[in-house]
């Protein structure tokens, strides 16, 4: 069915008065020549509102899409601090039936500041990976409520992740009311795209397309993100034609969330090309402080993330911006306070949130990790040895986590749970 739903409030009363909702299915009829009408509902609690689709004559084998408009007064509506949810029923007769639980939620954006049912949106949150310890990805459903409670314990309204996220996890983040920048796209390391031929073109453009449409239901994604850590204007005309190509196609599928792209903060274009045209937001990384000049003052690193910001909203100045990773490694087996030791990772986070908070242009900070998480076991911290050569690390593990891989809180979880706590929720 790809069943979608789309809400609108009333300019002049955004909040909670009245919604336009829109659910479209599409139909296909797989007997003889037939008139087909689906039926369907929205419900919640005591509030239940009926679907009615127009009645549409498909021949054997066609396909065609139904659209239902409804006006919902006092709408429960979705949002980090009331996620409420609805309970949408859709089908044809006795032969086919489709259930989900959905959110009412406008999502609107404009001169580079983006609003959620006519709220500023500050985004504030971790990045996850999909790992369990002795799990890998085959999350339980414990796992992924370890991970609703970690991000709930550091005071998050957002998570960002690479990867499409499994559904059960999505659904346990709709309810929870986290906001989700999700990725959908390749991810290829920093600075590269390998999908350069017609066919790895076509593959990715394929790959992005049915991650959106499978997640497309979920209140909780407010962006679909394309490519991740892109340098400069992209590396080569496949990989600009890979994000121009879908985000027209999400514009048209999906106006009502934003379209985005992540930008190799250390390698930005100075001035923004056709790779970015059309894009809703641009997130961009930033490791101030740890890859770059780690042994900076508080106050040299300040000053460098300040330039770093002036020149983002430079390049970029109707984008929707976000900081969609930073951080730094941290463990037991530095000293106290140095690079690389709990100390450390506490005080350049606060220093970080203390930057991006007084930056009213600035609509997000997504933390570079929730909790540890294995690489390959050659792993060893990166380009960071050349910089901090007795730095030590345990190979074949990213330790930039706010909880350690056996899911225990850093010092960092109660710094960051402070600070993000007197962000607003929403």
């Amino acid at each position: 069915m790809n069943p979608t739903v789309s809400t609108t409030l009333q300019p002049d009363a955004p909040s909670s008065q009245q919604a336009t909702v829109t659910v479209s299915v599409e139909v296909r009829n797989d007997s003889v020549a037939r008139t087909v009408q689906p039926q369907g509902s929205l419900v919640h609690a005591s509030q239940s509102i009926p679907l009615s689709f127009p009645a549409q004559t498909l021949a054997h084998g066609q396909t065609a899409t139904a659209s239902a408009t409804v006006t919902v007064a006092e709408p429960a509506l979705w949002s980090p601090r009331s996620p409420n949810l609805y309970t949408l029923s859709l089908a044809v007769g006795s032969e086919s039936s489709f259930s989900a639980r959905v959110g009412l939620r406008q999502l609107t954006w404009s001169r580079g500041l983006a609003y959620l049912n006519g709220q500023r949106l500050l985004l504030h949150g971790a990045s996850i990976q999909e790992d369990a310890r002795g799990h890998g990805d085959a999350l339980t459903p414990a796992d992924q409520d370890t991970l609703v409670s970690e991000l709930r314990a550091i005071g998050a309204n957002a998570v960002r992740s690479q990867h499409p996220l499994d559904p059960a996890l999505l659904e346990r983040l709709d309810a929870a009311g986290f906001l989700v920048w999700q990725g959908i796209g390749p991810v290829e390391g920093a600075g590269n795209w390998y999908s350069s031929t017609p066919r790895l073109l076509s593959e990715a453009e394929q790959q992005a397309r049915t991650a959106a449409v499978a997640a497309e239901l979920h209140p909780s994604i407010v962006v679909w993100n394309l490519v991740d850590e892109i340098a400069g204007n992209g590396r080569d005309s496949a990989e600009v034609q890979y994000v121009q190509s879908l985000t027209r196609w999400l514009h048209a599928r999906d106006p009502g969330r934003m379209v985005a792209v992540d930008v190799w903060g250390d390698h930005p274009p100075v001035h923004a090309g056709a790779l970015y045209s059309g894009v809703d937001a641009v997130a961009e990384t930033d490791y101030t402080g740890w890859y770059d000049h780690p042994r900076d003052t508080l106050a040299q690193q300040r000053a460098m993330m300040s330039e770093r910001l002036a020149a983002m909203h430079r390049t970029f100045p109707s984008k929707v911006l976000v900081i969609s990773e930073f951080g730094a490694e941290s463990n037991t087996l530095n000293p106290r306070g140095s690079p690389g030791s709990y100390g450390f990772q506490s005080g350049l986070l606060a220093n970080h949130i203390a930057v991006y908070e007084r930056d009213p242009n600035l609509s997000g900070m997504l933390i570079w990790d929730l909790r540890d998480y294995p690489l390959n076991p050659t792993f060893a911290g990166g380009s960071i040895h050349g910089v901090l050569p007795r730095l030590r690390l345990i190979e074949g593990i990213n330790q930039k986590g706010l909880f350690t891989y056996g899911e225990a809180p850093k010092p960092a979880v109660g710094v960051v749970s402070r600070l993000f706590r007197a962000l607003p929720a929403e």
